[in-house]
Parts: structure tokens; C-alpha cells; sequence
């Protein structure tokens, strides 16, 4: 039972991806793509796909920023080399929730151990996608600063062909406990906008930058001066 479990599991996902595939062409037509396909046919046909250079998603607090991070890193993967950054969450943590998403299964009944017997072989395929795979490259060094960053970027472009580096997020490239506020943090947030312009002007990466914005009205739209306390990449970025 459990191997026909995984069997239609896999039937399944390949018919919604074949489905997605004939949305997205009646959306944008059969022409390629001018960058890299996110899955995300919204963005895709905005963008028309992930560019290279520098991108800048803006999000609030508990807005789910992370997994749409991680979403695009994963779609992305199946056709690009992609390095996954983060400065204050750990790998295996990351690859739980890429897991969670990529079999569809509930993350609190993974950490808890509430599986049923259909979430089995969800997850087993899941893991062997992520196990065989080398195309998505985590690296989860706490206190990590944007010079080792930039480097870091670089040597896995170097080493592995990295073609799209996802930093998540923006902010955990400052000091611990300094204020996310003040002349002094927007001097230093635009000194770091300056060096990873560098970085991509040299390397010809795709940089994706996750960036959280202060909390706002509810349901107020957040906007390109939302951003401006996290540096000029408004400025630099091609879509935000």
C-alpha cells in the first residue's frame, strides 16, 4: 500500500507540474523565459523570470517570508545551481520546512511526530529528491558578516557553478544587537547596499534579498519607502 501510496504521489505531482506548465504558457505564451522560472506565475510574468543581479523582496514580520524564500529556492534548484543563506537559522531547520512544503505535509506533525501512514512515502520522496540532488546548497553560519558573505557568494560560485545566492534575510548581516534604526544603522545598511552591488556588478550572480520591513496598518501595502530603512537597494535592486 505504501508503495502505491508514493506511486500516486509522484503521478500526481507530475500532472499538476504539467498542468502549471500549460497556465503559465497561456499566460505568457511559449516564448522562454529572459530569466530564471520561479514557479510563481505572478512573479514570473512580471519579471518575466528571476533576473540576474540584484532582487529585493520586502515582507513584514510572520508574513512567511522564509518559506517563499525557500519555495523559490526550491523550484529554481531543479534547473539552476542555488546557495541558500541564512545568518540565524540552522540548515537542518531550513531543510525540515523545505521538506514540509515539498511533500505537503503538516511541519507541526513532523516536530511533533504525528505522521499518518500517507505522510511516509510523501516524505521519503521527498527526501530522496533533496538527498540526490546537488543543486541547492545551504550555509547557515550564525554571525556571518557581509564581507564573509561576499566571499562565501563567490567561492560557491567558484566551486559549485552558484548561479542564484537567496539571503534570508537582510538584516542578519548586522551585529547582534545593534538597532534597526537611526542614521548610524541606515549609514551601515547602505555601506553593505554598496558592496553587494560589487559583488554582482563582478560576479554576474542573481542575488535575492529578503528583507523585513516594520510592521504597518493592516492591511496598508507596503512600498519601496518601507524599504528605504534597510539601505538604498530600492535603488540598486532590479524587482522589488
Amino acid at each position: 500500500d505504501l508503495v502505491n501510496d508514493a506511486i500516486g504521489f509522484i503521478e500526481k505531482r507530475e500532472k499538476e507540474a504539467k498542468e502549471f506548465e500549460k497556465f503559465r504558457e497561456s499566460k505568457m505564451g511559449s516564448r522562454p523565459l529572459s530569466g530564471m522560472h520561479t514557479g510563481f506565475t505572478d512573479i514570473d510574468i512580471i519579471t518575466d523570470g528571476l533576473p540576474y543581479g540584484i532582487s529585493l523582496v520586502g515582507a513584514r514580520p510572520e508574513d512567511g517570508l522564509t518559506d517563499f524564500g525557500l519555495n523559490i529556492a526550491n523550484k529554481i534548484s531543479r534547473k539552476h545551481k542555488v546557495a541558500y543563506i541564512s545568518p540565524d537559522l540552522p540548515a537542518k531547520v531550513l531543510v525540515k520546512r523545505l521538506m514540509s512544503c515539498e511533500a505537503t505535509v503538516n511541519i507541526r506533525n513532523m516536530n511533533e511526530g504525528f505522521l499518518s501512514e500517507a505522510d511516509f512515502p510523501k516524505l521519503t520522496i521527498a527526501a530522496h529528491r533533496f538527498s540526490f540532488g546537488d543543486n541547492l546548497t545551504f550555509y547557515d553560519k550564525k554571525g556571518i558578516n557581509p564581507w564573509e558573505f561576499s566571499e562565501a557568494c563567490k567561492y560557491m560560485q567558484k566551486e559549485h557553478g552558484t548561479e542564484l545566492v537567496i539571503l534570508d534575510r537582510f538584516q542578519g548581516l548586522f551585529p547582534r544587537g545593534e538597532s534597526s534604526s537611526g542614521e548610524s544603522y541606515y549609514w551601515k545598511a547602505r555601506e553593505i547596499a554598496g558592496l553587494m552591488h560589487d559583488l554582482v556588478s563582478e560576479s554576474g550572480l542573481a542575488l535575492m534579498l529578503l528583507s523585513e520591513v516594520k510592521k504597518k496598518k493592516k492591511g496598508e501595502r507596503i512600498t519601496t519607502a518601507h524599504l528605504r530603512d534597510f539601505g538604498v537597494f530600492e535603488y540598486d535592486a532590479r524587482p522589488i
